[in-house]
């Protein structure tokens, strides 16, 4: 059984069942049921009448509501208003059903502390999506189906039992059901695949088709699990930093990585920056990898749903929407404990220590640690501006900070992220990279200031 070899349940859940009306769902309700006393069950049925059928969602409603009381469970209905289907943009009607009624699931689940949301999909249910996917063009992540358990929430008890069998215990234990119309109009591709393709296939090819399917599907979902935690681990080392919106890899890291990992890292980075991979195409990730070998920066590659995506040196860049950094100044009459420099989400920390014989520099770069003899007021933490110069530490003479950027490879989208600290009108450490040559402490300083820079989530 399908509840034990995917661990569904434990014993002792409170579970919301969908329950629709048809077969399918009407099944696992009598199935739960059945299991109720063995498993330790507290059952809900859950209906989400989406109002697109008029009398027939009615009678839908109805008809699950009777079911419902004839097994004394409670019943929890949630009506979606034909308005909330005309303020979603883009999508397909049936894409917009389903998104509302999942969200109408996780709001149950919260309001009644349930464990688990029972659904009835099927074997059938199984290889139609596989087919549609395979129609549509997708890897293995959309070829693997439909996940048995998702989130540990979502869990799929018929997900390997076929149509033709939930049917046939329904007339063996005299339950009715209902139909849903809309399931026979072939203008949905998926009905196509259920009434003619998929029939088609089996006369002609291969009568265990759905069986056939539903193996390959397993198949397919172990190997891309295994897939996506090998990339999960080299995201680690190429996603450089990420914040709202926008997220920076390393080209040369990315380069070295097999195809296969490069193109997963790529779709993880746009589920970064704007939370799903609504629009995003095979080919879209393709024309990224071609940003990607590209030589020198690029002027920015558009993506739908306003991901844009630019090569800067070695970084790879991706964001959505406009990224503006507002110029920060602020003057400090005194040594501050710390300063929050909300413009960059930061923080500048100050701590005055007794230089001794057993001191030793931290080679932090997010650190740096001064001559407290030779501050100068007003202290003074801004962002660079054009015409900003310095002296750094192990070079000789003063550089412009502009050219020092460009020696680091530092994006020009990042440098007026990078906060500066200053003496008077010195600039005595560029935050994060290089202090100043005659500012910076050493083991003959008496007192030493030492500067963190940290994030402010820290």
């Amino acid at each position: 059984m399908s509840i034990k070899r995917y661990l569904m349940l434990k014993g002792g859940e409170k579970v919301i069942i969908a329950v629709s009306g048809g077969p399918d769902s009407v099944c696992l309700l009598h199935l739960l049921l059945d299991l109720k006393d063995e498993y330790r069950l507290n059952l809900i049925v859950a209906h989400v009448n989406h109002g697109l059928r008029g009398k027939e969602s009615m009678r839908d409603e109805a008809f699950v509501t009777a079911m419902a009381k004839e097994h004394f469970l409670p019943l929890r209905i949630k009506r979606i208003s034909p308005g909330k289907y005309k303020n979603m943009k883009g999508t397909s009607l049936q894409e917009k059903a389903r998104v509302l009624r999942y969200a109408c699931f996780n709001e149950l689940l919260e309001k009644e502390k349930a464990e688990k949301i029972a659904l009835g999909h099927n074997a059938d249910d199984q290889a139609e999506t596989l087919l549609a996917w395979l129609i549509r063009g997708a890897g293995t992540r959309g070829l693997s189906g439909i996940p048995a358990v998702r989130e540990n929430i979502f869990i799929r008890p018929l997900i390997e039992v076929e149509r033709r069998e939930i049917e046939q215990f329904l007339k063996q234990r005299d339950i009715e059901w209902i139909l849903d119309s809309s399931n026979l109009e072939n203008k949905y591709l998926r009905n196509r695949i259920r009434s003619e393709l998929i029939p088609h296939l089996k006369e002609t090819y291969n009568p265990n088709l759905v069986e056939t399917l539903t193996q390959t599907s397993h198949i397919l979902r172990a190997e891309d699990d295994y897939l996506q935690k090998v990339s999960e681990k080299y995201l680690k080392s190429c996603l450089l930093s990420r914040g709202t919106g926008v997220a920076f890899f390393d080209c040369r890291k990315l380069l070295s990585l097999p195809r296969a990992i490069q193109l997963r890292i790529l779709r993880e980075g746009i589920i970064i920056v704007q939370g799903s991979l609504r629009q995003i195409a095979y080919k879209h990730l393709i024309s990224i990898l071609q940003l990607l070998g590209k030589s020198g920066s690029s002027k920015g590659l558009p993506l739908p749903g306003g991901v844009k995506v630019t090569k800067e040196y070695d970084h790879l860049i991706m964001r959505t929407g406009r990224q503006v950094i507002n110029p920060f100044c602020y003057d400090l009459p005194h040594i501050p404990e710390s300063i929050p420099i909300q413009e960059i989400n930061k923080e500048m920390k100050f701590t005055i220590l007794k230089m001794n014989k057993r001191f030793s520099f931290s080679t932090d770069r997010n650190i740096a640690y001064l001559d407290r003899s030779k501050v100068t007021f007003p202290v003074t933490v801004r962002n660079w501006t054009s015409g900003d110069w310095f002296y750094p530490r192990g070079m000789r003479g003063r550089k412009k900070v502009k050219d020092f950027f460009i020696d680091k490879k530092i994006p020009f989208s990042e440098r007026r992220k990078i906060p500066l600290l200053l003496f008077g009108d010195r600039i005595v450490w560029v935050g994060g990279l290089r202090s100043d040559q005659e500012m910076a402490a050493t083991q003959r300083t008496k007192e030493i200031l030492k500067v963190e820079l940290t994030s402010l989530s820290d």
